[in-house]
């Protein structure tokens, strides 16, 4: 049963265009994040010579505007335009952010800027939640969310480990920077999948009244 299940959750997600090309996407965003994530006080210490009061006034701005980000999804109805909510702040917003903290170090830039990676991880992944409890019928959302959380999260074990084997041997601006521009590539190509662009609920229709969208796939 356990395999049948895990079968059948895979089909239907990879026939699910839009919720697929999402999943495949936080696999990469995820990866940058971690490695972000992860040597934030080693940021914090190197290259804005803060102690622990910088560092926790980085954190405390991330989670502030993590929780802001998700109260604007209901304001915002980001749920029609889940996919373009989950690709512009999560990543080409969010890239942007990393590379402006490496770009100019400083605790008066440094705290806003997590602010805003913190509002735009709290925005995407709110309206990507509620979106996908809306198009993934009922019966299939255990088996999404649980390969949609093996498919995102199993590569952030490697993200802190090759992120500390960069920090160790480049330092934590450049590693910061690499991290940067490969978030911003990966958000810069998935720009162009339409499935993921026009995923949301109520489905977008498809142009010349080819159907709809439906759960991420064209129908």
């Amino acid at each position: 049963h356990f395999l049948t299940d895990l079968r059948e959750g895979f089909a239907w997600l990879y026939s699910s265009r839009g919720l697929f090309q999402l999943t495949i996407l936080a696999t990469f965003f995820n990866f940058f994040s971690t490695i972000f994530g992860t040597f934030l006080v080693f940021y914090s210490a190197e290259l804005l010579h803060g102690n622990a009061l910088v560092y926790a006034s980085l954190l405390a701005a991330s989670v502030a505007g993590s929780g802001i980000g998700a109260l604007l999804v209901g304001l915002l109805r980001a749920v029609r335009y889940a996919g373009k909510a989950w690709v512009l702040p999560y990543g080409v917003a969010s890239a942007g952010c990393v590379l402006l903290l490496t770009s100019f170090p400083s605790v008066f830039l440094a705290v806003p800027l997590n602010f805003l990676l913190g509002l735009c991880g709290g925005f995407a992944g709110t309206a990507w939640l509620t979106a996908a409890q809306l198009l993934v019928p009922s019966e299939m959302q255990g088996r999404y969310f649980g390969i949609d959380g093996l498919g995102s999260w199993v590569i952030l074990p490697l993200g802190t480990i090759l992120g500390g084997l960069l920090v160790a041997t480049m330092g934590v601006g450049n590693t910061y920077l690499l991290a940067g521009a490969g978030w911003m590539l990966a958000g810069l190509l998935f720009l162009v999948p339409r499935a993921l662009w026009r995923l949301g609920y109520p489905p977008e229709p498809l142009p010349e009244g080819r159907g709809v969208v439906e759960h991420g796939a064209t129908a």
